[in-house]
């Protein structure tokens, strides 16, 4: 899904680390980005007149982005996207000069391991890259210490006495016969399942090591160890990219919410990287879900390449996957398996596809929203910002107001108000609202107006407020909604809506649900600090 590139659809994006794909004018990609958080640095490319000299925002036209679990991995996909679409102001990304691969060489007697900024030859396996390269010679001498793996150049001859990583503890010595063969490769394989990932025996063995240390006041070895821990840790973090995968693969995830289903996809090819993004949203899924399925997919691998593997998450069904595997192999003239999304050897991925996935639909879903409510109310735009006041009291007593925000159908909650009205004789709730919103419009210049004003009321408050932004000179699209057997939407023209069924009008209900829910906290918060005053 494509954003327009401004400050409001920028504001929308997510906190979180991930990549960024920005485009021009043609809907060409020409950067690709990572960020620990997206929003801040797209915001970043907005406010200023360049990005570090990188390219100018004025070409960029539209973005999108990726979520990841770290940064890390952020880096990884941002490599990989770029290799795949090459953007035009990339150019100084496009290898891995800067970072170490650990390479095993798994066709010798015994195999060594060294580091290498390649991958070449297939008798070898490799892990990383390690970001940054520090952490590769760290991680080397780690291994050394805790399996004994040789680093020695290839072709050791047999020797009389052990070279200087012995008596380091950095290797077992196999030139000098100090370990069988059989020995050996036991530790390289106990090697291999660390870096693949299976972490927790041997931090757990270096946790009680640390501990012990503490407790004997050897500070700087607790130190030592807690530092090699946060070494292995880090191999966690790019576990999916050290292993070699066995085909191309495809992983799918799906999220359905009532008649709306999204579909995400992530291909692989059989490095590990990720060779393209897609999703897919449809309004209406008028077809059963297993008939659904069906239909997409055997359309979309009509059109798309096969791979040996496809991974569907939150599909349980044995005999839809077996209809899919059964369809898709015939299709290929060979094999292609279709799993569900429940497989240990790929948790970091899956869970990844599954995060965007649902990140994804809620933002479909409140596009379709407020598309729905632009149509209600009769807007020439899609009302981006909606905000909604309310009032709130007990028998006349602790009369105040909460004014809350909505951004692209979703709260935000650092432009949340509230003010105490002092108490009158009779609680008058229009005369209120037109107090609440003569002052919020006489803050515009600080805060721009909303698309959408939403009173919590009938027409006596929609009228008030209405009077308010007259007197304030501001033209301003405002509505109420008011309770009864059914919630009624009220315009300034008289007429009303009461459409059950809608999104759109269930989102309104949903702010007007939340400004009323943080008025009565504030007010409740009032009537405590009456009864108990600080002293």
């Amino acid at each position: 899904m494509l954003y327009v590139f401004d400050e409001r659809d920028v504001k929308h994006s997510p906190e979180k680390s991930g990549v960024y794909l920005l485009y021009n004018s043609e809907k060409e990609v020409i950067y690709i980005g990572k960020s620990l958080n997206i929003k801040k640095r797209l915001l970043s490319y907005i406010k200023g007149k360049s990005s570090q000299g990188i390219f100018f925002p004025e070409l960029v036209s539209f973005f999108e982005y990726i979520i990841t679990c770290n940064e890390k991995e952020a880096f990884l996909l941002e490599r990989d996207l770029i290799k795949s679409k090459k953007p035009k102001y990339n150019i100084k990304l496009r290898d891995d000069k800067n970072f170490f691969y650990l390479r095993i060489n798994i066709g010798e007697k015994f195999p060594r391991m060294d580091l290498q900024r390649q991958k070449r030859g297939k008798e070898n396996i490799y892990f990383g890259p390690f970001i940054p390269s520090s952490y590769a010679f760290r991680l080397l001498k780690i291994i050394g210490k805790v399996f004994k793996i040789r680093t020695c150049k290839k072709n050791f001859i047999k020797r009389e006495k052990p070279c200087l990583d012995y008596f380091l503890g950095l290797c077992s010595a196999p030139c000098v016969n100090y370990i069988s063969e059989k020995d050996y490769k036991k530790n390289l394989n106990d090697a291999i399942a660390l870096l693949r990932g299976d972490s927790k025996k041997i931090i757990n063995k270096l946790e009680e090591q640390m501990k012990n240390a503490s407790e004997s006041l050897e500070y700087e070895k607790a130190a030592e160890i807690r530092d090699t821990i946060y070494a292995i840790e880090s191999i966690k973090d790019s576990r999916y990219k050290t292993m070699k995968f066995d085909s191309n693969m495809d992983v799918w995830g799906i999220q359905s919410h009532e008649d709306s289903t999204l579909l995400f996809l992530i291909r692989f090819n059989t490095k590990g990287e990720i060779k393209e993004k897609k999703e897919y949203f449809y309004h209406k899924r008028e077809l059963p879900f297993p008939e659904f399925s069906l239909s997409f997919f055997s359309e979309f691998y009509m059109k798309y390449t096969l791979p040996e593997l496809i991974i569907i998450n939150d599909i349980s069904d044995k005999s839809l996957l077996k209809s899919l595997s059964v369809f898709l192999s015939s299709l290929k003239g060979k094999r292609v398996r279709v799993i569900k999304g429940k497989v240990k050897k790929y948790k970091e991925i899956i869970d990844n596809v599954k995060l965007n996935t649902v990140l994804k639909l809620k933002e479909y879903l409140n596009d379709k929203a407020l598309n729905e409510i632009k149509v209600i109310t009769g807007l020439e735009i899609i009302p981006d910002k909606i905000e909604c006041i309310d009032i709130s009291h007990l028998s006349g007593e602790d009369i105040v107001a909460s004014r809350i925000t909505f951004l692209k159908g979703e709260p935000e909650k650092s432009l949340y108000r509230r003010y105490y009205i002092k108490n009158r004789d009779k609680p008058n709730d229009p005369e209120n609202i037109y107090r609440i919103v003569k002052r919020r419009l006489a803050k515009t210049e600080k805060d721009r107006i909303p698309d959408i004003l939403l009173i919590d009321g009938g027409k006596a408050q929609l009228n008030y407020a209405k009077r308010a932004a007259d007197e304030m000179n501001v033209n301003i699209n405002i509505i109420s909604i008011s309770k009864g057997e059914k919630d009624t939407l009220h315009f300034i023209n008289g007429g009303t809506y009461r459409e059950d069924n809608s999104s759109g009008f269930f989102l309104l209900k949903k702010i007007r649900d939340e400004a009323h829910r943080f008025a009565v906290k504030y007010q409740r918060r009032r009537r405590i600090m009456r009864r108990f005053p600080i002293k």
